[in-house]
């Protein structure tokens, strides 16, 4: 038994609290890198560290939050020592901790991995196996994934995590909006079904909200959760206070919520921003003589995928259909999957049903891999033993199709479609769930009565956990509208409606429509297909199209459409980025064409952006500065760790319009502040715009700033408002 499991039998978990408010209390400079500072300053952690323990924290983190090389490489060129340089911080952490716990911590690397990025899985994959065998090697006894965003990249995480640290416990937590949906759009419950399948010791949610929050994020997960769930809040949002970044919820009021989170489900706790020892201490003395709640097998099987996923209980049947109009569920080969993976991932989500074939292992293998959600395996019993370990790896579902002639040992999620009665739920010998499922084969017929198919639909209500695999044809989309509809799921009959409404229309024109798009160069921007604009774009020039018409005809409205989806929450960040490149490649097209006419547009204004001194983060920088120069401004990129006298240089020399500031650490968001006012003190006129994951709407008041945006959305939108109020 490891240590970790078996303070998981003892009682509740506490971790620590925030570090590098706690290290720049012991001298830590801004604008360093916490890991090369302790390591040459190593009583600086082990004294933050002894008084978590002693407050009551029965596991601390490493301080190697950006350790990896990637991060490194910021800081320094030595970056082959990146091993060495988390073994070395291990070893800091061990050296103190006595018969408490070091968890090795790893976070994102700060960049997109592929399509979204220049980062391949693989190169990702070996960034943390490499920071992973460093930790292990420092004697860690545990690994964390913390801060993640992208599921992606916590996939990536978890098998370098695997392949160098063997069988430690690996535990993840995820920052998620209040409406449980990462920036790049993962919501809560399909990235718990993800890492819980791929092995993770225990999930939960880190810093980006306060208690309250963060707590109602965990009763979303709570019935599904497999494994012990952990929160560590920040301690509300951050305040200036004379002059001072501080985080305003006292410990008393911070460990109030303590015995909520517990009765959630949360089994490990602690804290993230603004909170201290003293947060812990009071939190720990809260929760003396409480015990973890005792949750039942989930009775639950989610198919997660980069969005949303997909659920069936005995209470929330699971339908598998083979189409991408009706349903999720695409059944592909893995080569199919491999060549259209940006589709699955980017926008239409699907979870793949990979057709799985003794012939096809390695690129099965592959297809698994790169797929960032739970894919499913169709295959026979006869071939089950072959996949069953990448299954296993990868989190795979795997879809007999047809009744298996003995019970089935395995660790991941079953489903076997089978004609008699299996109850959805019941777990085999080692305790693992099968989902069972009805073979409807004779309902793919094109010629079936409506009397047959009333008499299959009240058969199928009946079942625990129902799947269909096949090509559907009207009847069963009618099927599964009247399934939808009977069991609760079409909320107000609307997608009934809308069933009987496309009947109706095709019944009185005798064919069907084809709903195929007549502008390329519109649907290439709102798709985010960066590969196809260029061609498209020739393609409207050939037959004549006027360059200007070409933008205001159709680039422009189509990434005003990706703002709408994107407000509406049916886009995320990957969506806007890979439509904003689209744009910016289509511009580059046209930009020759548009001069030869004398017709490049005017610029609705000119912008100065920077990441202030001391904060060496820019990836949310660098996605307001493409957006921005997608709706038409002109930026100049300062880059990150600027100065204030820099910044207002350049907004002066270029007479800016608009100075946008961003800070993503309680520690730097007061240089936010140095700007207001060295702008004011040398009469600079440019409006001061703000944004990161630490601010909000009442700093950029208390500051002095003209605005705050939350995302990149909402920038373009408040400079557009600020430049207009100027003319």
């Amino acid at each position: 038994m490891s240590r970790f499991k078996a303070l998981l039998d003892k009682g509740i978990v506490f971790l620590d609290g925030a570090t590098g408010t706690e290290l720049s209390k012991r001298g830590m400079p801004t604008g360093v890198s916490p890991e090369l500072w302790v390591r040459d300053n190593p009583e600086s952690i082990q004294s933050v560290q002894r008084d978590y323990y002693s407050a009551g924290s029965d596991i601390v983190y490493s301080c190697t939050f950006g350790g990896n090389r990637i991060k490194l490489s910021q800081y320094t060129q030595e970056t082959d020592d990146t091993p060495q340089i988390n073994s070395d911080l291990a070893q800091i952490s061990k050296s103190i901790s006595d018969e408490k716990l070091v968890f090795g911590d790893m976070a994102p690397t700060g960049k997109f991995i592929e399509p979204f990025g220049s980062l391949t899985f693989d190169e990702a994959v070996e960034v943390y196996r490499e920071q992973a065998q460093g930790l292990r090697d420092g004697g860690v006894d545990g690994l964390v994934i913390e801060t993640m965003m992208d599921i992606q990249e916590v996939r990536a995480a978890l098998l370098g995590a695997r392949l160098a640290a063997g069988e430690l416990p690996v535990v993840v937590t995820m920052t998620f909006d209040s409406d449980g949906y990462t920036l790049n759009g993962t919501h809560i419950r399909s990235a718990l079904s993800i890492v819980q399948s791929m092995g993770a010791a225990a999930f939960g949610c880190n810093c980006s909200t306060g208690p309250a929050e963060m707590l109602e994020l965990i009763r979303l997960i709570s019935n599904d959760a497999r494994i012990p769930l952990m929160a560590k809040p920040n301690a509300g949002l951050p305040k200036l206070v004379n002059g001072e970044t501080t985080f305003t919820m006292e410990p008393d009021e911070f460990a109030s919520f303590g015995k909520d989170f517990i009765e959630a489900g949360v089994h490990i706790i602690g804290g993230c921003c603004g909170t201290t020892p003293v947060h812990i201490q009071r939190l720990k003395e809260e929760l003396t003589a409480v015990t973890p709640v005792k949750r039942p097998r989930p009775q639950s099987l989610i198919l997660g995928t980069a969005k949303e996923g997909v659920s069936t209980s005995p209470k929330e049947p699971m339908l598998v259909v083979d189409s991408s109009d009706t349903g999720r569920f695409v059944q592909c080969t893995p080569e199919e999957l491999i060549k259209s993976m940006k589709a699955y991932v980017i926008h239409d989500s699907k979870i793949p049903l990979i057709s799985y074939e003794s012939s096809l292992y390695k690129v099965t293998e592959r297809a698994l891999r790169l797929y960032p959600g739970r894919g499913v395996i169709l295959t026979s019993e006869k071939d089950y033993s072959e996949i069953r370990d990448i299954a296993i790896r990868y989190g795979s579902v795997v879809l007999f199709k047809a009744a298996v002639s003995h019970p089935l040992s395995s660790e991941h999620d079953t489903v076997v479609i089978t004609d008699s009665k299996i109850d959805s739920g019941n777990a085999n010998e080692e305790g693992h769930t099968l989902f069972s499922a009805y073979s409807l084969e004779r309902s793919s017929s094109s010629d079936m009565e409506d009397s047959e198919l009333l008499y299959s639909i009240a058969s199928f209500y009946q079942k625990p956990a129902p799947i269909i695999v096949g090509t559907p044809n009207k009847k069963i989309l009618a099927f599964i509208a009247a399934y939808n509809a009977l069991t609760g799921r079409d909320h107000k009959l609307s997608l009934l409606m809308k069933t009987l409404h496309e009947d109706n229309r095709i019944g009185q024109s005798g064919t069907e429509s084809k709903s195929e798009s007549n502008n390329p160069v519109y649907d290439a921007v709102l798709h985010g297909n960066d590969t196809g604009i260029e061609a498209a774009i020739r393609s409207a020039l050939d037959i004549g199209l006027d360059p200007k018409q070409i933008v205001d005809d159709q680039l422009i409205p189509a990434i005003n459409q990706v703002g709408e989806l994107y407000e509406k929450k049916e886009y995320f960040l990957p969506q806007l980025i890979m439509s904003a490149d689209a744009m910016r490649k289509g511009f580059t097209v046209l930009e020759p064409h548009l001069a030869a006419k004398s017709e490049v547009q005017k610029k609705d204004g000119t912008i100065v952006i920077a990441t202030v001194k001391g904060d060496i983060h820019d990836i949310g920088k660098n996605i307001v500065t493409l957006m921005l120069r997608n709706y038409n401004f002109e930026v100049i990129d300062l880059g990150k760790d600027v100065d204030d006298e820099t910044i207002i240089n350049k907004a002066l020399e270029v007479n800016a319009d608009i100075i946008a500031l961003s800070a993503l650490m309680t520690t730097t968001m007061t240089g936010m502040k140095q700007v207001v006012e060295s702008a004011k003190a040398r009469n600079c006129k440019a409006k001061i715009i703000i944004g990161g994951a630490v601010v909000d709407q009442n700093y950029s008041d208390e500051i002095g700033a003209d605005g705050y945006s939350p995302d990149a959305m909402e920038a373009v939108k408040l400079a557009k408002r600020l430049v207009a109020n100027e003319k």
